[in-house]
Order: C-alpha cells, then structure tokens, then sequence
C-alpha cells in the first residue's frame, strides 16, 4: 500500500471514529513513515544543534517513538492531517527538548560559577565572604550557652520569639533581652 492511501484510510478511520481502524492504520503509517520521519528528525536534530555543549545528545529516533505515542494517545483528537500533526510534534519536541537541555546546561553552568567564586572567598549571594562567614560562625560559637541557643534559633533556625522562649522554657521578654546582649557581645567579638 502507498504511503498516501495509509494516511488516507487512517483520517478516514479518525473521522468514522473506529477504533480498531485507527490503530491498525498508525500501525501502517509507523511501518511506512519510520525512515522518513528519523530522517527528519535528524535534519531536526541538525538544525538545533542537538549535540549540546553539556554532552546531552537528542536522539531522534527516541523522538519519533515518543511522538507516535503521542500520536497514539490524541489520535481521536487530530481531524484534519495526521502526517503533518505527526511531523510538527516532531519538531516540536525536538525544539522543547533543546531548549530544556540548554536550559539545564545554564544552570550548571552557573552553579559552577558560583562555586567558583565561593572558593575564591568572593562574596557569597548574601554579601559576605568566606572569612567573614567563618569569622561570624566562630564568634557564634564562643558565646555562652543561652546566648548562643537564642541567636542560632532566632537566626540560623527562623524560630520566633515565642517559640524559642517556649523550647528554652523562659517568658518571651527575656529572649529579647538575651539577643540584645548576645547581638552586642558578637560585635565585640568580631
């Protein structure tokens, strides 16, 4: 059977709405159409650069698969042309892929640079460096103990007054007091 009376009986399938038809004339047209439609996702595939700098290869025949299972799935829905339905579903997630590749290889890449920077004791997103988020962390750590639980918990924890004073069993006027003195004693100590 030619290639064109495959897609002919099949839109007739489609708009009879006969199962059975529909899923023996996508069967033909998948045993029909497979080299030409690779080929185009290949010419797909060529023209988005689909050997991306991450390494990630498209591989159109994965897309061609894809598609007639989409194909397979919506095939109830598509009345007018199902071989060019077919082809831009192939090229459009030849496109949607590329561009989620490429969107991942972005964010690698500026992970990278940010552990970079981190590294070089440049600043960090919330404006300190290295040193200074040492120099923070060890202050901390040299304060006594209550002064210590109330300022890990109000900030490095996100507790609220109320809460902290609840866990450390004290009236909330007294955490406030504890982080005043507790903020004062970090500023000498650094």
């Amino acid at each position: 059977m030619h290639n064109k009376e495959i897609w002919d009986q099949l839109l007739l399938a489609l708009k009879r709405n006969d199962e059975e038809a529909i899923a023996r004339g996508i069967a033909a047209a998948y045993r029909a159409e497979w080299a030409d439609l690779v080929r185009f996702a290949h010419s797909c595939a060529a023209s988005h650069n689909a050997q991306l700098v991450s390494g990630t290869v498209l591989d159109p025949e994965d897309v061609v698969q894809e598609a007639f299972a989409v194909f397979l799935r919506s095939a109830k829905s598509i009345r007018d042309n199902p071989r060019a339905w077919l082809y831009e579903t192939i090229r459009r997630m030849f496109l949607y892929r590329v561009v989620r590749a490429r969107r991942e290889d972005e964010t690698k890449q500026e992970a990278k640079r940010e552990l970079k920077r981190q590294a070089r004791g440049s600043k960090s997103r919330f404006g300190f460096t290295r040193e200074q988020r040492v120099a923070a962390r060890e202050a901390v750590n040299k304060l006594p103990s209550g002064m210590r639980q109330v300022v890990i918990g109000l900030y490095y924890r996100g507790d609220s007054v109320k809460e902290l004073a609840t866990k450390l069993g004290v009236r909330e006027n007294s955490i406030t007091k504890m982080k005043g003195r507790a903020l004062k004693k970090l500023q000498d100590l650094i």
